[in-house]
């Protein structure tokens, strides 16, 4: 896996309240432990990335890098409604930005 222990951008999309298309980037370090590969960020926490999204980690085109914060590579999913605490990707451990 080239993606292992290289900068990964987590490109989450969702859809508002309002029914617009939002869309909030994280960065962090992928990691395998403990028989889990690891969203490894600065602070906690650090989502587990399930092995069925490991194929659509892509590498990071040379005119992205700078809107993806020089991340290597990019995962990109989708996340559903935001509707405060009770959005799904919550459960992933992630707040979404204001």
């Amino acid at each position: 896996m080239e993606a292992l222990n290289k900068k990964l951008a987590l490109l989450l999309w969702a859809e508002t309240e309002n029914g617009e298309d939002d869309v909030a980037l994280f960065t962090g370090i992928l990691v395998f432990e403990n028989n889990s590969y690891i969203f490894k960020r600065s602070e906690p926490p650090h989502p587990i990335i399930d092995n069925d999204w490991l194929g659509r980690i892509q590498p990071v085109a040379s005119d992205q890098l700078e809107t993806l914060n020089n991340a290597e590579f990019v995962l990109s999913l989708s996340v559903g409604n935001i509707k405060g605490s009770d959005s799904s990707f919550e459960s992933f451990g992630l707040k979404w930005p204001l």
